[in-house]
């Protein structure tokens, strides 16, 4: 393993040539996470208070931390900290893709007001049809996208993201089901 002056050196010309702002660096490349152009993954909310409250909290950038190439935004310099002790209990599965696309083997974007905490983990979901579909079977949904997250990492990690298509919303008599 590279010390960080070392590493420093090598990513340094990249950071200036990205404008000061952060990079993906050749160890990051290996994970898959859903983030915006600047790297910024649960579209800046925060993970810690999706545990600590129980809800979507947008976060301040004032208070942040990166984690298997994400960077992650929260509320309170408490959460960063929570966060930063033990990000794999704080981290959303499926890197922030949808958790039912996942279930399918697809990878779409999340609403992060559409969430839940199954098992103690972070799952989001991309629309409020996602999260019904989802919960129709939980524990066979949650073992269906841990099976194929591996694959999704193996294929994508590395490379920009082209999000599937959506599958097609469940079939019911509410307006505006998607």
């Amino acid at each position: 393993m590279q010390g960080n002056l070392q590493l420093a050196d090598k990513y340094w010309p990249a950071v200036v040539a990205n404008g000061g702002k952060q990079i993906v660096t050749d160890d990051e490349k290996k994970f898959l996470n859903n983030t915006d152009p600047d790297g910024v993954t649960l579209q800046g909310y925060d993970a810690v208070a999706y545990f600590t409250d129980n809800k979507a909290i947008k976060g301040d950038p004032s208070f942040n931390a990166r984690f298997n190439g994400a960077t992650y935004w929260f509320s309170t310099p408490e959460h960063a900290s929570l966060f930063k002790d033990n990000p794999v209990k704080y981290a959303p599965q499926y890197g922030s893709f949808c958790g039912y696309a996942m279930s399918l083997g697809k990878l779409r974007p999340i609403d992060p007001t559409i969430f839940q905490l199954v098992d103690g983990r972070l799952i989001l979901q991309h629309t409020k049809d996602a999260y019904e579909q989802f919960n129709k079977d939980v524990k066979g949904n949650t073992a269906k996208a841990d099976g194929y997250w591996p694959i999704e990492i193996k294929k994508h990690a590395g490379r920009k993201i082209k999000f599937d298509k959506p599958a097609k919303p469940a079939a019911d008599n509410t307006a505006g089901s998607n």
